[in-house]
């Protein structure tokens, strides 16, 4: 969805509380301008859902016991880290981040191993050829069309996993949208703690108890 450039008068004490709004939510006076406005008139722009889903996916992570807010949902990303169950209980930094500027693209979900141990890095690796193995092969309903079949990427120690969604489709409320990131993300770390806790276990009994998980959330 595209812009112009508008000229209104606004009351300046209007204006105080409109900035004042927009500095708390992280957003531009522009961006709190334009979801007001859509929510006022009942219409649906991607920034507002963006919006909207951001706000509960925090109140999701605020209540997940094993994982640790990191920041507050300012923009259009949010961050989240939690300890894997591994020898010297290692960090990893979840980064969710939403656009609307790709209508074709719902998120990108960052997952960072704050550890350099090649052993561990190593270990962690196997573990998402297993999740990106089950999602070729278990895909149903809507992570069919937002899990494409394409693999993890991985930039350094940043894993990536991209997720694809029209944002302007409303066959999706904004609570099905948060559900399922926020289930992803709990899956992860789950499923990870899982992995690590038994990592005596052969190939397939790994695979087994992962896709276990995996279909409890997903």
């Amino acid at each position: 969805m595209g812009g112009r450039i508008y000229s209104i008068i606004v009351e300046d004490d209007l204006m105080e509380q409109v900035d004042r709004v927009a500095y708390g939510k992280g957003m531009s006076r522009s961006q709190i301008i334009n979801e007001m406005i859509a929510e006022y008139l009942n219409l649906v722009i991607p920034e507002y859902k963006i919006n909207q889903v951001m706000e509960h996916i925090a109140k999701r992570i605020h209540i997940m016991n094993e994982i640790q807010y990191v920041s507050e949902s300012k923009g259009n990303s949010i961050q989240c880290r939690a300890t894997v169950a591994y020898k010297y209980n290692p960090k990893i930094r979840y980064m969710l981040e939403l656009s609307g500027k790709d209508m074709n693209k719902m998120a990108t979900l960052n997952i960072i191993s704050r550890t350099q141990n090649a052993e561990f890095y190593t270990h962690l690796l196997k573990f998402f050829s297993i999740v990106e193995t089950i999602e070729e092969f278990e895909q149903i309903g809507f992570r069919r069309y937002s899990i494409k079949s394409s693999p993890f990427q991985t930039e350094g120690n940043r894993i990536i996993r991209d997720f694809y969604y029209d944002w302007m489709h409303e066959d999706l409320s904004i609570e099905e949208i948060s559900n399922f990131l926020s289930n992803y993300i709990e899956m992860l770390n789950h499923s990870m703690n899982a992995y690590f806790n038994q990592l005596n276990l052969g190939e397939m009994e790994k695979y087994k108890l992962i896709t276990n998980i995996y279909n409890h959330y997903i």
